[in-house]
């Protein structure tokens, strides 16, 4: 049965009885309650999807009732279940669409009277607003909060059970690598005695030959003993030849389980790269050495009983490298690794070195014309000024030199080369190391397997606005600090960061941010950071959309970069992170310390400080320009710290005009007469923004 119960008009967010305020009541009768809508411009629900529910205060969730038209009017069913609830019924209506939800302020209360009668009335706005709010909390908590709850148990249990099984993976590799090691100290030492037995027979067999005239019964028994001694070193050399092949493919194995991060040893070893053997003193227990000679790099390992031991070659390269062919880099050894070149001035092949003849071209001298060109002429890059034609050294220590990038070399790969043929106690040796290549695992993989990480300045060395502390005002945008990392300021407690042995630490109510070239989307990509001595990841496909975790943000919004986000976790107290890195892919790989090298070269792609000397000519008003160390990404901006004359008089104010592009400082040019020599002190940056 169904009942007409009364009716209402919605005018704007307001909802008025225009109906019976009484109405006869039957138990299990539907009701219906007609609609007059809002038909003004001004309707706050017009565009939207127009809903309407009912609510007690005992009920956990409101219910939906349906809106019919038909040829009188709208009306909305009120299911007789509504009534079989104590208390009183609050009818609301709601509207949404894809920018807004609007409800009403107030809503229609229906009571159910001793008579059995419902009375109707509107209910107070406040009263009607307590109401809504509890419903909000109700529905926000059972659609928002438990399933994404719900969903964040089931990933972590998941998470849990693909670690157990990565560990029983790891520990049956282990002892099967332990079996194989054990078989092969067997066949090493049956063939040790079966050479000791043939170096016995043949000693046997000179000593026969010496007697031979007057013992020729001795002879033969010696040249028995002789044949003997023979088949055993035959033997002697299959079993060696076998050990070897055993070697060789666990050596296979162990490079499959490098290549697939399933192995790790034990940290502190290093690796070493130089020109010819290793010096007998050098090194320490532990360390491994490759001989850069030639494509295919000798391999030598130090122990402290034996020293220095050559285990093989492998196919040369440095791993890891992912810098542009002509890319110009500073460092300490004044020999260069392999496919880098000293930026000595010297000339070399054309043709040995094509790619980088078709970066720089005949820009540094043009050689013999034909068949060599010049290399850069650049000494101690962090050691001298450049005036004109001219160079001004400063003393430095440690030496610095300028490196070249002159080929692409690709990653070390390959294992040990053992020559099954070979006798030698060298061969022995090598297939006895392979515990020793088992124990430096961890500090191949890091060294030579980490993919590289994509954000720039990711531990925190480089600080060339040279502050300890930085303490960012309210200038509501986005300000840097340390190079490449800015925080936003609009929100108090301002910011405080500050520079710690290991990292950084920052307070206030600000996050931490470096913005990036855009990432390829939908693809995954993985943060790893060291936040309040844990270690926390994120994995996430690159979208033109903010995803958001617990301790970091990745916002791809923007229109020129995405930018990487670590999460603000105790404003008071501050955070502290040691590094942050990001990996393409879905592996978080252990944190490697960048040369400082080459983190500021990386870093002067957009931030250069310049503190040195410049020459002014044009009767003592302009300022001859400079090349920068490394060219800029784009275009940069000047920061004047200071700038001083001959007499050590602040003159920046005298600046009235400057060039710069992305390759030098053009000029300078003062208002009046200064000092033939003058002192900069500037901070070039081009440090991207949204």
């Amino acid at each position: 049965m169904d009942i007409i119960a009364t009716q209402i008009r919605q005018i704007g967010r307001e909802i008025v009885l225009e109906g019976n305020s009484i109405i006869g009541y039957q138990h299990s009768a539907n009701l219906y309650v007609k609609l007059i809508k809002d038909e003004s411009h001004d309707n706050p629900f017009a565009g939207m999807v127009l809903s309407a529910y009912c609510s007690t205060l005992s009920e956990q969730m409101p219910i939906a009732c349906p809106l019919e038209e038909r040829e009188d009017g709208t009306y909305i069913l009120l299911n007789h279940k509504v009534f079989e609830q104590h208390g009183d019924v609050y009818l609301s209506l709601g509207g949404m669409n894809e920018e807004a939800v609007v409800v009403t302020s107030n809503n229609l209360v229906l009571q159910v009277d001793e008579s059995n009668n419902i009375i109707a009335y509107v209910s107070p706005e406040e009263e009607y607003w307590q109401m809504e709010v509890l419903n909000a909390m109700r529905v926000w908590y059972a659609n928002v909060v438990d399933p994404v709850f719900c969903e964040n148990k089931e990933k972590l249990n998941q998470l849990f059970q693909q670690t157990e099984e990565h560990e029983e993976k790891a520990e049956e590799l282990q002892t099967k690598v332990e079996q194989q090691q054990e078989q092969i100290d067997i066949l090493l030492t049956d063939a040790n005695t079966v050479i000791q037995q043939a170096s016995a027979a043949a000693q046997s067999a000179l000593i026969a030959t010496d007697h031979a005239n007057t013992a020729a019964v001795q002879a033969n028994d010696s040249a028995q003993a002789a044949n003997t001694a023979k088949a055993n070193a035959e033997t002697a050399t299959t079993n060696a030849n076998e050990a070897a092949q055993a070697a060789n493919e666990i050596t296979a194995e162990i490079n499959r389980q490098l290549q697939a991060g399933e192995l790790k040893g034990d940290p502190g070893s290093r690796i070493l790269y130089g020109s010819g053997a290793p010096i007998i003193s050098s090194g320490i227990a532990g360390d491994w050495y490759y001989d850069t000679d030639s494509e295919f790099w000798d391999v030598y390992y130090k122990t402290i009983e034996s020293g220095w031991t050559k285990m093989g070659q492998i196919k040369g390269g440095l791993g890891g490298d992912t810098l542009p062919i002509g890319a110009m880099i500073p460092c300490s050894a004044s020999t260069s690794p392999n496919g880098w070149l000293l930026c000595d001035g010297s000339l070399v092949s054309r043709i040995d070195y094509s790619e980088l003849f078709g970066v720089i071209g005949e820009s540094h001298g043009a050689g013999d014309g034909s068949t060599t060109f010049a290399l850069p002429n650049e000494p101690n890059p962090l050691a001298y000024t450049r005036e004109e034609d001219r160079i001004q050294f400063m003393e430095r220590e440690p030496a610095l030199y300028m490196m070249i990038k002159a080929k692409q070399i690709v990653p070390v790969t390959g294992g040990i080369v053992n020559d099954a043929e070979n006798e030698s106690e060298t061969d022995a040796l090598s297939a006895k190391a392979l515990k020793q290549i088992v124990s430096n695992l961890e500090q191949r993989l890091q060294e030579q397997i980490v993919k590289p990480n994509l954000l720039i300045n990711g531990d925190f060395q480089i600080n060339q606005r040279g502050q300890s502390e930085y303490t960012l005002s309210d200038t509501g945008g986005f300000v840097y600090h340390f190079d490449m990392w800015c925080s936003y300021t609009s929100v108090v407690p301002l910011p405080v960061i500050t520079k710690l042995t290991n990292g950084i630490r920052f307070k206030g109510e600000s996050n931490l941010i470096q913005f990036i070239p855009k990432l390829h989307r939908n693809q995954p990509y993985t943060l790893v950071a060291k936040i309040n001595g844990v270690v926390r990841s994120m994995t996430f496909n690159s979208t033109d959309e903010e995803i958001v975790g617990d301790y970091f943000n990745y916002n791809g919004t923007f229109n020129n970069n995405d930018a990487v986000v670590v999460k603000q976790q105790d404003a008071v107290n501050g955070t502290e992170i040691e590094y942050i890195d990001l990996f393409e892919g879905e592996i978080a790989y252990p944190h490697v310390k960048e040369d400082y090298a080459i983190a500021l070269t990386r870093c002067e792609l957009y931030i250069q400080k310049y503190n040195g000397i410049a020459r002014i000519v044009n009767n003592g008003t302009d300022m001859i320009g400079f090349v920068f160390r490394n060219k800029f990404k784009y275009k940069p901006t000047i920061s004047f710290r200071k700038v001083l004359d001959g007499y050590n008089v602040d003159i920046t104010s005298k600046i009235t005009k400057y060039s710069l592009t992305e390759d030098n400082l053009r000029y300078f040019i003062f208002s009046d007469r200064v000092t033939s020599v003058v002192y900069l002190y500037i901070l070039l940056s081009c440090e991207p923004l949204p």
